[in-house]
């Protein structure tokens, strides 16, 4: 499963500014992208299922795509637990996502 700094880096710094200011965290405005990282990193008490719920479903399936995670038509919901899944599911989503590469170009990897 991806960790909460490698979910968190995929999204664009106005994105994690958006969730900053959800949960509360003043004075970040100014500040450049790895530090608003930092401060959202340094905020135990916001657990990454919070943060993903406050996503859109296009936001999600950025995510999963950064992660190289196959979504098809899931919802908000299904999205979440794919990307909080265990790392066994998410190693199968991109060993698919790989092979259909190679069968595009009518060979398959092994």
């Amino acid at each position: 499963m991806p960790n909460k700094r490698q979910i968190l880096k995929t999204f664009p710094r106005s994105l994690l500014l958006e969730i900053a200011r959800t949960f509360d965290l003043p004075g970040l405005t100014a500040k450049p992208k790895e530090e608003i990282l930092a401060a959202l990193m340094g905020k135990r008490s916001m657990p990454i299922e919070e943060i993903l719920q406050t996503l859109k479903v296009s936001d999600l399936k950025n995510i999963c795509r950064e992660f190289l995670i196959i979504t098809g038509s899931a919802g908000k919901n299904d999205l979440i637990s794919i990307l909080l899944s265990d790392s066994e599911k998410l190693s199968g989503g991109n060993r698919r996502r790989k092979n259909r590469s190679f069968l595009r170009y009518g060979f398959l990897a092994v």
